[in-house]
């Protein structure tokens, strides 16, 4: 699959809802948020399978994902961590599915 269809099968688990929650919680739109989460997706898919488990994955790569994206974006940390909170344990399962296919 290409970039796209890992951006597609991503957008589609996590849904409006969450995408306008996401939105929310950055203080912007549902085009801003999508656009964060292709900037955490490209992280996040760079460096998954560097650690053991899922929950090992989700805490090592939902900072770094943070910070990758405040400083592509310049939006607010706090905001960002907690958007990445959400999107790094969907984006896993995405990626899990994706290995196990």
């Amino acid at each position: 699959m290409t970039d796209q269809a890992l951006e597609g099968d991503v957008l589609d688990e996590l849904g409006p809802d969450r995408i306008q929650e996401i939105a929310d919680i950055l203080g912007t739109d549902t085009a801003g948020a999508i656009e964060v989460i292709r900037t955490s997706l490209a992280y996040v898919s760079s460096a998954f399978g560097r650690t053991a488990t899922t929950g090992d994955r989700t805490k090592a790569l939902t900072h770094p994902a943070a910070e990758s994206v405040v400083h592509k974006t310049g939006l607010p940390d706090e905001a960002v961590v907690a958007a990445m909170e959400r999107l790094v344990p969907i984006m896993l399962t995405v990626l899990d599915r994706r290995g196990s296919a």
